[in-house]
């Protein structure tokens, strides 16, 4: 067991839902076989923006081509993967949002677009900048680790766009981004590249039982803001630090953390005296938000496409 090498969003999440969790899936490497719908289809749809818009902006494709290419990958991401039953997360919804999406955000009349600078770009746009707190195995420097979907310029101002796709939109899933720290934290590893964001513009995509639903939100971080999330997060991690070198981790106990959602996967372990023996139900957990999932489009097919 080694301590991380860097930090990211769902770390810190799962740290402040529940230490243990954090243990279990981090320190241990233990998850459940069973494969996320919800994960999954999250990678496909991002993968399918990424190459749609990446064929439009730097191979110069038509709106139309670029899209027919996008969806031409996002098909051979989703690959053979079975939703479970009733599931509104199937291929062909998957593969209808994507047309969608830029029915309500046309690629040619957006009202952002992907920053560029020198030989690199805004789009898929990926971090990894040191922390002010050493790893307490190797005496280097943390990294904040994270990707967001594009860099991007709007009114001659820079924000950072994210697309999320949801079971349902409203009120509460807008309001839900205002304070979220994933975005903060975001805007203050920009600001280490020396890039200053205005704020984060939150795109949401709804499978619908009948429809594709869509919402749009600008949330503003200030500056007083982002240095608040840097020193709350690195009390986080003093913590984080703290119970791996006494190897004691605080159990959250509640509902909000053991049956949120479809419950936790760890359910069986604190249900446990001996959580050893049931590890085997477990496999490790290889996740690394530094590298990408696994898609990788074949540019030698871009001509194909090209009306």
């Amino acid at each position: 067991m080694t301590f991380p090498a860097y930090i990211d969003n769902s770390m810190l999440s799962d740290y402040k839902r529940c230490p243990t969790i954090w243990r279990y899936k981090y320190l241990d490497k233990l998850v459940k076989e069973d494969k996320s719908v919800h994960l999954h289809v999250g990678a496909v749809f991002a993968y399918g923006l990424e190459v749609t818009r990446r064929a439009y902006y730097e191979h110069k494709l038509r709106p139309d081509d670029a899209i027919a290419f996008g969806l031409y990958n996002l098909t051979i991401a989703y690959a053979n993967f079975e939703p479970p039953e009733k599931s509104l997360k199937t291929f062909e919804r998957t593969f209808f949002a994507l047309i969608d999406y830029f029915i309500q955000y046309p690629l040619e009349d957006d009202i952002i677009k992907p920053v560029f600078f020198g030989n690199n770009h805004g789009i898929e746009f990926n971090f990894a900048v040191p922390l002010p707190i050493k790893n307490p195995d190797t005496g280097e420097s943390l990294l904040y680790v994270g990707r967001f979907d594009m860099l991007a310029e709007r009114n001659g101002s820079l924000f950072g766009e994210d697309d999320k796709t949801a079971s349902q939109l409203g009120p509460s899933w807008v309001k839900q981004w205002e304070l979220d720290s994933q975005f903060t934290g975001y805007t203050w590893a920009m600001a280490q590249y020396g890039y200053n964001l205005v704020g984060f513009i939150v795109r949401g995509i709804a499978f619908l039982t009948y429809d594709i639903g869509h919402a749009q939100t600008i949330v503003y971080r200030s500056k007083w803001m982002v240095q608040e999330w840097l020193e709350n997060t690195c009390r986080i991690i003093q913590s984080m630090i703290h119970d791996y070198q006494t190897q004691t981790y605080l159990k959250a106990l509640d509902k909000s953390a053991c049956a949120s959602y479809s419950g936790c996967q760890y359910h069986t372990l604190c249900a446990s005296q001996y959580p050893l023996s049931w590890y085997s139900q477990y496999v490790p957990n290889t996740w690394d938000p530094t590298v990408r999932a696994g898609f990788e489009p074949d540019l030698s097919l871009l001509s194909l496409f090209k009306g």
